[in-house]
Formats: structure tokens, sequence, C-alpha cells
């Protein structure tokens, strides 16, 4: 047999808070034969490319003095012996460990300086990759405006739980996250990327969130033709892509005077073709590409291309997921739509038929 030698990549536990010692998340593992050319081992357990679900345990047995290798243990575990770093001396086990069930409800705020409608949109998307949207644990806080109103949001969500904000203004998004921060209080800007990168776009400063409603008709009104074609907005979606259409909308209300009438919605977009199109399509037009993809891989693709066409992109799901991921010390599923409520059951199976083999 030949000689192998583990390469192990370490990532920072889910939540140092709730870190069991003894147990750290895996990213990687790879073996290498004494002639160099890489092989990617399964261990007999599954697939080791899945960070959140491989789980390194220490175990408890005596120490070996052998050189690295590795063997199936009676109860179908793979177990590396020493030498796979310096600071473990004791024999590790690995195992690829499935989700136990749904993650755990826990408080969640969605914060909005308007109805907060797009906030509970968002958050309650992205429960879906947890468990099921009726179960969610979601207060509105609609209407925060001011600075008192932030306070008071704040001082009124309790220390550890999670918040989710969609505020126009810079100066309330940055108060809003210095407050959670003193408070203890997870908290994510669901608005701010969008505007940012539609403000590069198109070379125009946003509305304040108090002005918008006043100022948007008078603006429009009296703003002179643009120069140059309306700014291209993709909006991108693994499932419906009501999310990633609603923040795009959200987004052009901030900017009257641009002239952005439509938004292209692309729903249902689960091949790398179509998003290599999308990415082409939008880098010809000088466009913005929105998406909402569960997947990290095709979140990771979008990127990709869109940098390559020279599209600039905002990607919302992402980072909201692995907010969460943090804050319920749980794994997303990354599935298209997720967890789905207990209505959908009917029209799912409505849609099942029987074929003849012949």
């Amino acid at each position: 047999m030949l000689p192998l030698t583990l390469l192990r990549q370490r990532i920072p536990p889910l939540h140092a808070g709730n870190h069991h010692e003894g147990k750290a998340y895996v990213s990687r593992v790879a073996v290498h034969t004494e002639h160099k050319s890489p092989l990617l081992t399964l261990f007999s357990v599954g697939a080791c490319f899945a960070p959140l679900g491989m789980v390194l345990r220490r175990s408890n047995q005596q120490r070996k003095t052998s050189t690295a290798c590795s063997r199936r243990s009676s109860r179908g575990r793979a177990q590396v012996w020493r030498a796979v770093a310096i600071d473990e001396p004791e024999p590790l086990e690995f195992e690829v460990t499935p989700w136990a069930g749904l993650a755990e409800p826990r408080p969640i705020y969605a914060v909005s300086d308007s109805t907060g409608g797009l906030a509970k949109h968002l958050i309650e998307a992205s429960w879906c990759q947890f468990g099921f949207a009726e179960e969610a644990k979601l207060t509105i806080c609609p209407d925060v405006r001011t600075a008192s109103e932030v306070d008071v949001v704040v001082k009124e969500v309790p220390a550890g739980a999670f918040i989710i904000f969609s505020l126009a203004s810079s100066e309330l998004c940055s108060q809003m996250t210095e407050a959670s921060a003193k408070q203890n209080i997870s908290c994510i800007d669901a608005l701010q990327p969008l505007l940012i990168t539609m403000e590069e776009a198109l070379g125009q400063s946003r509305l304040g969130s108090e002005s918008v409603a006043a100022d948007a008709t008078t603006a429009v009104a009296g703003a002179e033709t643009p120069a140059r074609p309306p700014l291209s907005i993709y909006a991108v979606s693994d499932s419906t892509g009501s999310c990633a259409f609603e923040t795009a909308r959200r987004g052009a209300s901030h900017f009257p005077t641009a002239g952005i009438k439509e938004v292209t919605l692309c729903p249902e977009v689960r091949s790398v073709e179509e998003i290599r199109l999308i990415a082409q399509a939008a880098g010809k037009e000088d466009g913005v590409v929105v998406f909402t993809f569960a997947s990290t891989g095709m979140s990771r693709f979008m990127r990709q291309k869109c940098e390559e066409e020279g599209a600039r992109y905002v990607d919302l799901y992402q980072p909201i997921l692995l907010a969460l991921e943090l804050y319920l010390d749980y794994p997303s599923i990354g599935v298209p739509g997720g967890y789905v409520g207990s209505d959908a059951i009917t029209a799912m199976q409505a849609k099942w038929s029987r074929k003849p083999l012949i």
C-alpha cells in the first residue's frame, strides 16, 4: 500500500460561543501518494467536500506511533492516525453526519424604514434553507427612519438575537450596526450592497429614505432625459425570483431620475450555461445582476462569470445564509426553494403521474 500524507484545511467553528470541545468543521480532505499525484479520497464515508456536514471528532483511544495512515473501524468510520497536526496528538476519526432534522427556530427581527415587506420576504426565503417558513420566529419593525428610532428598536431586541435590516440611509445603517454590536446582537444589512452598486453604476447618489416618497415624483418631473440608456438590471434566482425582483425594484426606487423602467427577471436558473448567458448579456449592457442562489457553487459561478464579462453584481442570498448559519449554528441545505410549507404538499403530489412502460 502506498504511503499516504494527509493534508487538512480547517475553518473556524460556526459559532465560537456554542462550539463543542473537541469538534471542528473540516472544509477539505486530500490525499497525495508518493508519486505526488493528488487523489481525492472519500474515506469510505461519502463525499468529503461537505464543509458543514463533515465533523472532525477527537478519539479517546491511545496514541499510535505509526506513520499517517487510514483504516476502517468496526463501526464503519475511517480513522486517521497521528501526524495530522502537531497540536492534536490523539487519534482522530472522521464522520459525515447527516442533518438531524430542522434548525431550531430563534428570534429574528426585520427592521425597515418602510413597511418591512422586503426584509420579511428575504428572511422568510432564507429561513426556508433551515426549516419551514411558518416556523420562523420573525418580528417586523417598520418605519424606522431616525437615529432615535434605531436606538429604540435595538434596545427592544433581546441580546443574542438576529436583525436583518433594509434601511436606505447609510448613516442609519452604520448606527444600526454599531448599536447591535454593543448589545451583542447579530445583524446584516440587506439593502446597502445593492444601493452602493447602483450608485457606482449610475454615477449618482440615492435619495434618502425619508425623502423617497415625497421627492420621487418631483425629481422625475424635473429631471432631464438621461444622457445614456437606463441601467439594465437582471433579477436572477434558482426559484421564482420574487426576492431578487423586489430587492431590485426597491433599489431602483431610490434613483428616480435614472430612468429605470424595467427589470429583467430570470427565474428557475438551474444551469451554468444560463448563468453564462445572463452574465454575457449584462456585461454587454453594462448592467447589474442581482441574484439569489441557494447553492454556494451556483453563486460562486455567477460571481466569476460577471467579473469575466465586466458586469456588476450583487449576491443577496449567500451573505444572509452565512449569517444565519452562524446565528443558528446549523448549515443551510442549499436546495432551490428549501423547505416548503404544508400548503405546497398537495401541489407537489398533484404533478406526479403514472406512465405506462409500453
